[in-house]
Protein backbone atom coordinates (compact mmCIF):
# COMPACT_ATOMS: atom_id res chain seq x y z
CA UNK A 1 0.00 0.00 0.00
CA UNK A 2 1.53 3.43 -1.47
CA UNK A 3 2.28 6.36 1.73
CA UNK A 4 0.48 9.71 1.47
CA UNK A 5 2.52 11.85 4.59
CA UNK A 6 1.93 15.19 5.81
CA UNK A 7 4.64 17.68 5.58
CA UNK A 8 6.04 20.66 6.88
CA UNK A 9 5.52 23.35 4.00
CA UNK A 10 6.82 26.09 2.26
CA UNK A 11 3.88 28.31 0.79
CA UNK A 12 3.27 32.02 0.34
CA UNK A 13 1.52 34.47 2.56
CA UNK A 14 -1.91 35.09 1.71
CA UNK A 15 -1.29 38.52 0.35
CA UNK A 16 1.16 37.20 -2.23
CA UNK A 17 -0.60 34.42 -3.26
CA UNK A 18 -1.85 35.53 -6.23
CA UNK A 19 1.06 37.27 -7.69
CA UNK A 20 3.55 33.61 -7.12
CA UNK A 21 1.35 31.37 -8.37
CA UNK A 22 2.38 30.50 -12.17
CA UNK A 23 2.10 28.02 -14.66
CA UNK A 24 3.88 24.86 -14.56
CA UNK A 25 7.58 25.20 -15.67
CA UNK A 26 7.37 22.66 -18.96
CA UNK A 27 4.41 24.29 -20.45
CA UNK A 28 5.64 27.65 -21.88
CA UNK A 29 9.02 29.13 -23.72
CA UNK A 30 10.89 30.75 -22.30
CA UNK A 31 10.29 33.80 -23.74
CA UNK A 32 6.36 33.74 -22.36
CA UNK A 33 8.65 33.52 -18.92
CA UNK A 34 10.38 36.13 -19.38
CA UNK A 35 7.13 38.39 -20.64
CA UNK A 36 5.16 37.12 -17.65
CA UNK A 37 7.95 38.11 -15.35
CA UNK A 38 8.45 41.52 -16.89
CA UNK A 39 5.15 42.23 -15.63
CA UNK A 40 4.80 40.27 -12.11
CA UNK A 41 8.00 40.68 -10.62
CA UNK A 42 7.08 37.72 -8.19
CA UNK A 43 5.95 35.23 -10.58
CA UNK A 44 6.96 31.65 -9.17
CA UNK A 45 9.22 31.58 -12.50
CA UNK A 46 11.96 33.46 -10.66
CA UNK A 47 12.40 29.79 -9.19
CA UNK A 48 11.19 27.56 -11.28
CA UNK A 49 12.09 29.09 -14.28
CA UNK A 50 15.19 30.95 -12.81
CA UNK A 51 17.08 31.96 -16.37
CA UNK A 52 14.50 34.61 -16.30
CA UNK A 53 16.42 35.99 -13.98
CA UNK A 54 20.14 36.80 -16.17
CA UNK A 55 20.29 38.30 -19.50
CA UNK A 56 18.79 36.18 -22.67
CA UNK A 57 21.39 33.50 -24.15
CA UNK A 58 22.13 31.79 -20.71
CA UNK A 59 22.11 28.22 -20.61
CA UNK A 60 19.03 27.63 -19.12
CA UNK A 61 20.61 24.26 -17.96
CA UNK A 62 23.43 25.47 -16.65
CA UNK A 63 25.05 25.06 -12.52
CA UNK A 64 24.35 28.59 -12.11
CA UNK A 65 20.72 29.03 -13.50
CA UNK A 66 19.69 26.17 -10.72
CA UNK A 67 21.65 27.61 -8.14
CA UNK A 68 20.00 30.94 -8.80
CA UNK A 69 16.65 28.85 -8.23
CA UNK A 70 18.13 27.60 -4.58
CA UNK A 71 18.80 31.43 -3.79
CA UNK A 72 15.17 32.75 -5.27
CA UNK A 73 13.53 30.13 -2.50
CA UNK A 74 15.88 32.00 0.39
CA UNK A 75 15.09 35.22 -0.41
CA UNK A 76 11.59 34.80 -1.36
CA UNK A 77 11.59 33.32 2.39
CA UNK A 78 14.11 35.87 3.75
CA UNK A 79 11.42 38.53 2.68
CA UNK A 80 8.54 36.80 3.80
CA UNK A 81 6.93 36.32 0.67
CA UNK A 82 7.18 32.77 1.24
CA UNK A 83 6.38 31.07 4.99
CA UNK A 84 7.54 27.47 6.66
CA UNK A 85 4.59 25.77 8.70
CA UNK A 86 6.12 25.11 11.71
CA UNK A 87 3.65 21.69 12.03
CA UNK A 88 3.10 18.71 10.14
CA UNK A 89 0.11 18.55 7.99
CA UNK A 90 -2.11 17.67 5.00
CA UNK A 91 -3.87 19.98 2.16
CA UNK A 92 -6.85 20.12 0.69
CA UNK A 93 -6.47 21.88 -3.37
CA UNK A 94 -9.46 22.70 -5.24
CA UNK A 95 -8.67 23.17 -8.83
CA UNK A 96 -11.70 24.99 -10.76
CA UNK A 97 -12.08 25.60 -14.78
CA UNK A 98 -15.80 26.93 -15.82
CA UNK A 99 -17.71 24.29 -14.18
CA UNK A 100 -14.72 21.35 -14.37
CA UNK A 101 -13.54 21.11 -10.69
CA UNK A 102 -11.03 18.83 -8.76
CA UNK A 103 -10.19 18.48 -5.82
CA UNK A 104 -7.17 16.11 -4.10
CA UNK A 105 -5.27 15.96 -0.70
CA UNK A 106 -1.58 17.52 -0.75
CA UNK A 107 1.17 15.76 0.70
CA UNK A 108 4.32 13.59 0.42
CA UNK A 109 4.96 10.53 -1.60
CA UNK A 110 7.80 7.89 -1.33
CA UNK A 111 10.49 7.57 -3.60
CA UNK A 112 10.72 3.40 -2.56
CA UNK A 113 6.61 3.58 -3.61
CA UNK A 114 7.68 4.87 -7.19
CA UNK A 115 10.72 2.62 -7.27
CA UNK A 116 8.63 -0.71 -6.61
CA UNK A 117 5.79 0.51 -9.00
CA UNK A 118 3.36 1.32 -6.31
CA UNK A 119 2.64 4.54 -8.11
CA UNK A 120 1.82 3.58 -11.68
CA UNK A 121 3.21 4.95 -14.58
CA UNK A 122 2.43 5.66 -18.18
CA UNK A 123 4.93 7.67 -19.60
CA UNK A 124 8.00 6.83 -21.09
CA UNK A 125 10.98 9.67 -19.92
CA UNK A 126 13.59 11.43 -21.77
CA UNK A 127 16.72 11.47 -19.62
CA UNK A 128 17.16 15.39 -20.86
CA UNK A 129 14.44 16.14 -18.75
CA UNK A 130 15.12 13.73 -16.17
CA UNK A 131 18.63 15.07 -15.78
CA UNK A 132 16.97 18.93 -15.62
CA UNK A 133 14.45 17.76 -12.82
CA UNK A 134 17.18 15.84 -11.28
CA UNK A 135 19.67 19.21 -11.15
CA UNK A 136 16.85 21.33 -9.63
CA UNK A 137 15.59 19.05 -7.11
CA UNK A 138 19.57 18.22 -6.25
CA UNK A 139 20.64 21.84 -6.30
CA UNK A 140 18.09 24.00 -4.86
CA UNK A 141 17.04 21.19 -2.42
CA UNK A 142 13.17 21.68 -2.66
CA UNK A 143 10.38 19.73 -4.51
CA UNK A 144 9.08 23.14 -6.08
CA UNK A 145 6.39 21.62 -7.92
CA UNK A 146 4.13 18.51 -7.00
CA UNK A 147 3.23 14.95 -9.58
CA UNK A 148 -0.39 15.03 -9.54
CA UNK A 149 -1.33 11.75 -8.84
CA UNK A 150 -4.81 9.96 -8.22
CA UNK A 151 -6.15 6.90 -6.53
CA UNK A 152 -9.46 4.80 -6.69
CA UNK A 153 -12.13 6.50 -4.79
CA UNK A 154 -12.36 5.76 -1.32
CA UNK A 155 -15.58 6.79 0.38
CA UNK A 156 -13.83 7.55 3.83
CA UNK A 157 -11.38 9.92 1.92
CA UNK A 158 -13.81 11.68 0.23
CA UNK A 159 -15.72 12.31 3.64
CA UNK A 160 -13.08 14.07 5.00
CA UNK A 161 -12.34 16.46 2.18
CA UNK A 162 -16.28 17.06 1.72
CA UNK A 163 -16.23 18.20 6.23
CA UNK A 164 -12.87 19.62 5.96
CA UNK A 165 -14.30 21.84 2.72
CA UNK A 166 -17.53 22.62 4.82
CA UNK A 167 -16.11 23.59 8.04
CA UNK A 168 -12.86 25.06 7.26
CA UNK A 169 -11.98 28.48 5.67
CA UNK A 170 -9.76 28.39 2.82
CA UNK A 171 -5.41 30.00 3.30
CA UNK A 172 -6.29 30.74 -0.58
CA UNK A 173 -9.12 31.77 -2.55
CA UNK A 174 -8.04 33.38 -5.51
CA UNK A 175 -8.21 33.21 -9.55
CA UNK A 176 -5.12 33.06 -11.43
CA UNK A 177 -3.59 35.25 -14.20
CA UNK A 178 -4.94 31.54 -16.79
CA UNK A 179 -9.05 31.88 -15.48
CA UNK A 180 -8.19 29.03 -12.36
CA UNK A 181 -9.80 29.71 -9.68
CA UNK A 182 -7.10 27.89 -6.84
CA UNK A 183 -8.57 27.20 -3.34
CA UNK A 184 -6.36 25.43 -0.60
CA UNK A 185 -7.55 24.66 2.56
CA UNK A 186 -5.13 22.70 5.66
CA UNK A 187 -6.28 20.08 7.50
CA UNK A 188 -6.02 21.15 11.37
CA UNK A 189 -7.92 18.43 13.26
CA UNK A 190 -5.24 15.99 14.10
CA UNK A 191 -8.03 13.12 13.87
CA UNK A 192 -8.41 13.72 10.12
CA UNK A 193 -4.69 13.99 9.71
CA UNK A 194 -4.14 10.41 11.23
CA UNK A 195 -6.80 9.20 9.18
CA UNK A 196 -5.75 10.22 5.75
CA UNK A 197 -2.25 8.36 6.20
CA UNK A 198 -4.12 5.06 7.53
CA UNK A 199 -6.93 5.29 5.37
CA UNK A 200 -3.89 5.24 2.39
CA UNK A 201 -1.95 2.41 3.85
CA UNK A 202 -4.91 0.24 4.17
CA UNK A 203 -7.24 1.30 1.93
CA UNK A 204 -5.27 1.79 -1.53
CA UNK A 205 -3.81 0.01 -3.31
CA UNK A 206 -2.10 1.76 -5.66
CA UNK A 207 -1.01 5.07 -6.99
CA UNK A 208 -1.38 6.50 -10.94
CA UNK A 209 0.32 9.49 -12.12
CA UNK A 210 -1.77 11.76 -14.09
CA UNK A 211 0.78 14.48 -14.74
CA UNK A 212 4.35 14.59 -13.51
CA UNK A 213 6.16 11.54 -14.91
CA UNK A 214 9.50 13.35 -15.33
CA UNK A 215 9.17 15.22 -11.57
CA UNK A 216 8.72 11.46 -10.24
CA UNK A 217 10.91 9.71 -11.99
CA UNK A 218 14.09 12.97 -11.16
CA UNK A 219 12.34 12.08 -7.52
CA UNK A 220 13.59 8.73 -7.63
CA UNK A 221 16.83 9.68 -9.49
CA UNK A 222 17.54 12.46 -6.14
CA UNK A 223 16.78 10.13 -3.71
CA UNK A 224 18.25 7.06 -4.93
CA UNK A 225 21.60 9.95 -5.24
CA UNK A 226 21.26 11.59 -1.65
CA UNK A 227 21.17 7.82 -0.43
CA UNK A 228 24.46 6.57 -2.39
CA UNK A 229 26.16 9.85 -1.08
CA UNK A 230 24.89 9.81 2.77
CA UNK A 231 22.57 12.20 1.86
CA UNK A 232 24.88 15.80 2.45
CA UNK A 233 23.48 16.46 5.77
CA UNK A 234 19.74 16.25 4.72
CA UNK A 235 17.69 13.62 7.08
CA UNK A 236 16.08 10.81 5.32
CA UNK A 237 12.58 12.55 4.89
CA UNK A 238 14.27 15.07 3.35
CA UNK A 239 14.91 13.29 -0.05
CA UNK A 240 12.76 9.62 0.54
CA UNK A 241 9.50 11.47 -0.52
CA UNK A 242 8.27 14.12 -2.87
CA UNK A 243 5.40 16.71 -3.51
CA UNK A 244 2.08 15.57 -4.65
CA UNK A 245 -1.48 16.49 -5.01
CA UNK A 246 -3.87 13.42 -4.87
CA UNK A 247 -7.01 12.94 -6.55
CA UNK A 248 -9.69 10.27 -5.95
CA UNK A 249 -10.33 9.10 -9.31
CA UNK A 250 -13.92 10.61 -9.70
CA UNK A 251 -12.62 14.01 -9.57
CA UNK A 252 -10.40 13.15 -12.89
CA UNK A 253 -11.17 14.71 -16.44
CA UNK A 254 -9.49 13.62 -19.92
CA UNK A 255 -8.97 17.12 -21.51
CA UNK A 256 -8.38 17.38 -25.02
CA UNK A 257 -4.46 17.16 -26.03
CA UNK A 258 -4.51 18.90 -29.67
CA UNK A 259 -1.63 17.95 -31.87
CA UNK A 260 -0.10 19.45 -35.13
CA UNK A 261 0.86 16.84 -37.76
CA UNK A 262 2.37 17.55 -41.24
CA UNK A 263 1.07 15.38 -43.98
CA UNK A 264 1.27 16.05 -48.12
CA UNK A 265 -1.88 13.62 -48.29
CA UNK A 266 -5.15 15.18 -49.01
CA UNK A 267 -8.25 14.83 -46.81
CA UNK A 268 -10.04 12.74 -50.02
CA UNK A 269 -6.46 10.76 -49.70
CA UNK A 270 -6.53 10.49 -45.95
CA UNK A 271 -10.14 9.31 -46.33
CA UNK A 272 -9.08 6.79 -48.54
CA UNK A 273 -6.37 4.94 -46.74
CA UNK A 274 -8.10 5.62 -42.63
CA UNK A 275 -10.72 3.07 -43.45
CA UNK A 276 -11.38 2.01 -39.65
CA UNK A 277 -12.67 5.70 -39.13
CA UNK A 278 -16.00 7.68 -40.27
CA UNK A 279 -15.48 11.05 -41.79
CA UNK A 280 -17.91 14.56 -41.66
CA UNK A 281 -17.34 18.02 -41.80
CA UNK A 282 -18.26 19.24 -38.51
CA UNK A 283 -18.75 22.65 -36.43
CA UNK A 284 -17.91 21.02 -32.87
CA UNK A 285 -14.67 21.68 -31.79
CA UNK A 286 -14.69 19.00 -28.74
CA UNK A 287 -15.91 15.65 -28.51
CA UNK A 288 -17.16 13.34 -25.23
CA UNK A 289 -17.86 10.09 -26.58
CA UNK A 290 -15.22 7.17 -26.99
CA UNK A 291 -13.10 6.67 -30.15
CA UNK A 292 -14.37 10.15 -31.38
CA UNK A 293 -12.13 12.42 -32.81
CA UNK A 294 -11.46 15.69 -34.28
CA UNK A 295 -9.24 16.77 -37.12
CA UNK A 296 -8.96 20.20 -38.70
CA UNK A 297 -7.16 20.91 -42.09
CA UNK A 298 -7.40 23.29 -44.85
CA UNK A 299 -10.11 25.70 -42.46
CA UNK A 300 -12.08 22.74 -42.07
CA UNK A 301 -13.15 20.44 -39.28
CA UNK A 302 -13.60 16.94 -39.38
CA UNK A 303 -15.11 14.51 -36.85
CA UNK A 304 -13.88 10.93 -36.92
CA UNK A 305 -15.68 8.52 -35.70
CA UNK A 306 -13.95 5.08 -35.22
CA UNK A 307 -15.71 2.08 -36.79
CA UNK A 308 -14.13 -0.67 -35.19
CA UNK A 309 -13.52 -3.63 -34.30
CA UNK A 310 -11.82 -2.90 -31.40
CA UNK A 311 -9.00 -5.23 -30.28
CA UNK A 312 -8.85 -7.26 -27.05
CA UNK A 313 -6.34 -6.11 -25.44
CA UNK A 314 -7.36 -2.92 -22.56
CA UNK A 315 -4.42 -0.45 -23.27
CA UNK A 316 -5.03 -1.03 -27.36
CA UNK A 317 -8.67 0.10 -26.36
CA UNK A 318 -7.75 3.27 -25.43
CA UNK A 319 -8.77 6.36 -28.03
CA UNK A 320 -4.61 7.53 -27.53
CA UNK A 321 -4.09 3.60 -28.82
CA UNK A 322 -6.56 3.78 -31.42
CA UNK A 323 -5.46 7.28 -33.12
CA UNK A 324 -2.10 6.03 -33.19
CA UNK A 325 -2.65 2.55 -34.18
CA UNK A 326 -5.11 3.20 -36.80
CA UNK A 327 -4.50 6.72 -37.96
CA UNK A 328 -1.05 8.18 -37.23
CA UNK A 329 0.92 5.37 -38.04
CA UNK A 330 -0.36 3.53 -40.68
CA UNK A 331 -1.71 6.38 -42.41
CA UNK A 332 0.50 9.60 -41.55
CA UNK A 333 3.57 7.57 -40.90
CA UNK A 334 4.03 8.82 -37.71
CA UNK A 335 5.80 6.00 -35.57
CA UNK A 336 6.15 8.00 -32.27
Amino acid sequence: MPKVKPFYAVRPQKQYAKDIASLPYDVISEKEAREEFAKNPLSYFRIIRSEVNFPEGIDPYSPQVYEKGRDMIQEYQDKGYLIKDTDLAYYIYTQKVGTTSQTGFVGLVSVDDYDKDLIKKHELTRIDKEKDRFNMISTTRAHSEPVFLAYRDEKALNAIIDEVKSTTKPLYDFVSDDGVSNTLWKISDPKHAKDVEKLFMTNVDYLYIADGHHRAKASSLTGNHFRETTGHGLKPENYDYFLAVVFPSSQLRIMPYNRVVKTSLTIDEIKKKATHFEFKETTVSDVKEKGTFIAYMNHKAYELRFKGPYPQDADKKLDVAILQDYLLAPVLGIEN
